[in-house]
């Protein structure tokens, strides 16, 4: 794969007074954009955690809600 990357000139003129070579901004750029995909990928959404932690709470022993429960007449049962 290749990818061009444009460096200011500012950028470049002091990694060139701190010694370092400007072709090794690329060897940076690229470690830093592999470890925040790596942390994307290890971070769960808040959603997931959210669901997470609402499965944890569930009683395994808990028997399944009947069809009735979960149908439009057994849910709204108590409004006219």
């Amino acid at each position: 794969m290749t990818m061009t990357i444009e460096i200011p000139d500012d950028l470049a003129a002091r990694v060139t007074a701190a010694g370092l070579p400007v072709a090794e901004l690329n060897r940076f750029a690229v470690a830093g954009i592999a470890a925040a995909i790596e942390e994307t990928r290890s971070t769960p959404l808040p959603w997931e955690d959210f669901f997470a932690a609402m499965i944890e709470g569930i009683d395994p022993d808990q028997p399944p809600l009947s069809d009735y429960a979960i149908s439009r007449e057994g849910i709204y049962e108590d409004h006219p």
